[in-house]
């Protein structure tokens, strides 16, 4: 399935977009039953899909980052407001990824696992499709065989423990990360971390020979730093991260509920249940809380 995913743009939006509406469908029927509303149609939820491809070590690895409230926002006499959920539980999880596995296995049967076959469209990409997944490099003396790691010493185990986190039939969740959406910084960080591209110049280093050392941010747990490529498997390493055409890794899907809320919203001043916001002391009117405008935001980015 990571092979399709990889080239499949098809299936892969099918698996992304039924995994949000899964994740908005339990958002629903918790907020209808913790703030005993009269129909889950009254519950919104909000949240930024963020598609990535790659791992540490510039594997094809096709994985999404939610970035969602942890509330909803509840029509209230014409208005809306904005009312906080619990933190989520195990079991949450568990019926998101059950949700989404069993919409996805109505859709697509038994092809739900298929797809680990040549890419149609070039052969050269499936080389590079498959060598990225398998962790081997593609040219020279050392095709076929595992690529070359730089080993240190193994990083302190962390006592933070995986408590909500959950795996089923290859399908990882995790919901560990929470953080406060008036903390702009931290939320401009976060943002910035989950789009962020595959690779920085600052982690390449050519070797002396001409291979190129990619290093990772972090260790592994087994103390691996970094990785060996020569130039060409570089290229066939970022080859594989080039989405398919038409894909967007930043999807937007205003389905009928967003349509409804943006007139709600639009229509009155929505309150808040235990997040007040405020203008911060050095806001201005192109930037202020909840909103930067496109006009500033891309200045910024372009002076960076």
């Amino acid at each position: 399935m990571r092979y399709r995913l990889g080239y499949d743009r098809v299936f892969c939006d099918d698996v992304l977009g039924t995994f949000m509406d899964a994740w908005m469908a339990e958002q629903r029927v918790r907020a209808k039953r913790l703030l005993s509303l009269a129909s889950v149609t009254q519950a919104h939820p909000g949240a930024l899909l963020f598609v990535q491809r790659f791992d540490s070590a510039l594997r094809l690895n096709v994985h999404a980052h939610v970035l969602g409230l942890d509330g909803v926002y509840v029509e209230d006499s014409g208005g809306v407001r904005f009312e906080t959920l619990p933190e989520p539980t195990t079991a949450d999880l568990e019926r998101i990824v059950q949700r989404m596995l069993g919409k996805l296995k109505e859709r697509w049967g038994d092809e739900l696992g298929v797809g680990d076959h040549e890419v149609a469209e070039s052969s050269a990409m499936a080389s590079c499709y498959a060598a990225s997944l398998q962790n081997q490099d593609l040219f020279g003396a050392r095709a076929g065989k595992p690529t070359l790691r730089v080993v240190g010493p193994q990083p302190t185990p962390s006592d933070a423990t995986s408590r909500l986190k959950v795996r089923i039939q290859g399908f990882d969740l995790d919901a560990q990360v929470a953080f406060d959406g008036r903390d702009r910084k931290r939320l401009e960080r976060m943002v910035r971390y989950l789009a962020r591209p595959a690779l920085s110049n600052e982690r390449l280093t050519k070797m002396a020979d001409g291979r190129i050392r990619v290093a990772f941010k972090q260790a592994w747990s087994d103390g691996t730093a970094s990785i060996l490529l020569s130039p060409k498997d570089l290229i066939a390493r970022l080859a594989a991260l080039v989405p398919p055409p038409k894909f967007h890794l930043l999807p937007v899907r205003p389905g009928r509920a967003v349509r409804k809320l943006r007139r709600l919203v639009g229509s009155s001043s929505p309150s808040c249940s235990g997040h007040p916001q405020a203008l911060p002391a050095s806001a201005s009117p192109s930037a202020t809380v909840g909103a930067v405008r496109w006009r500033g935001s891309s200045k910024r980015d372009l002076n960076e």
